[in-house]
């Protein structure tokens, strides 16, 4: 007895499936030819490891994007240090696999408390890969932690929903470790609960301190070097990853003086 023949919209679906999933094996498959991101990060918490300068410029941050210095706080490095024990190209295998797991999981929370996910219809699967300018799927192929922070970011919204203030507080902490501008969300402290939350407010500010401070303390030449790269970027455009660079750009438009940007930062 043969099958009945898919429908056109589970056909659609099906095919919509099988481009995110080709996209996906190809990015897996050359391994070598994309993640550049992680590849800044694995080799500059290997230069870490063996007591080098992880924000000095070497042959190792020049990508198919362009020259790519490392970003983040120097505490940072010794959670990569752990993907820079195996060769590269099974530690961005791995990298790659977590963070399809931590995506999976970020569409869990999603579905379950904001936007329900009956079903991953064609739309559904090409808006996810797609939409915003390929956000998401320029993340996966450039190996950037994005993804992880917005897993801990969701969470932590999650739980600001579901009436836990501490459980957002640890959440953003966690996230803005990495790139700062996340602890901002802590405002929602004081708008989103009938009363404010400002306990918990000045806890989450004084915690995210008390943690990043840990990166002075404990590497403060390698804490000058981050904030001296971080103010030099200056990616432009419909690509720009950088804050930095918008309040650039915006301060431009508006013929706004050069040291407006980062005082608007």
């Amino acid at each position: 007895m043969s099958k009945a023949p898919l429908g056109p919209q589970r056909l659609a679906a099906t095919l919509a499936w099988l481009f995110a999933l080709a996209l996906l094996a190809n990015t897996a498959a050359h391994g070598a030819r994309y993640q550049w991101d992680f590849k800044v990060y694995y080799y500059a918490a290997r230069t870490f490891a063996a007591g080098g300068d992880p924000y000095a410029p070497s042959p190792q941050n020049f990508t198919p994007a362009g020259y790519l210095p490392f970003l983040y706080p120097p505490l940072t490095l010794t959670l990569f240090r752990l993907f820079a024990l195996p060769p590269i190209l099974p530690a961005a295998a791995l990298w790659l696999g977590l963070k399809l797991i931590a995506l999976a999981a970020l569409l869990t929370v999603w579905s379950r408390r904001f936007l329900p996910l009956r079903a991953l219809s064609a739309p559904t699967v090409l808006f996810f890969l797609l939409a915003f300018n390929r956000t998401l799927y320029t993340d996966i192929i450039t190996g950037n932690v994005t993804v992880f922070e917005d897993l801990a970011l969701w969470l932590g919204f999650a739980a600001l929903l579901s009436g836990r203030p501490w459980a957002f507080c640890a959440c953003l902490i966690l996230a803005a470790q990495f790139k700062i501008i996340p602890i901002a969300f802590l405002v929602l402290l004081l708008l989103v609960p009938p009363r404010p939350q400002w306990g918990a407010f000045f806890t989450g500010l004084l915690g995210f301190a008390a943690l990043f401070s840990l990166n002075a303390l404990l590497y403060p030449g390698l804490t000058r070097q981050f904030f001296a790269n971080s103010l030099a970027v200056d990616h432009r455009g419909s690509n720009n990853p950088s804050t930095l660079a918008f309040f650039r750009d915006f301060a431009d438009k508006l013929a706004l003086p050069l040291a407006a940007s980062p005082a608007l930062y």
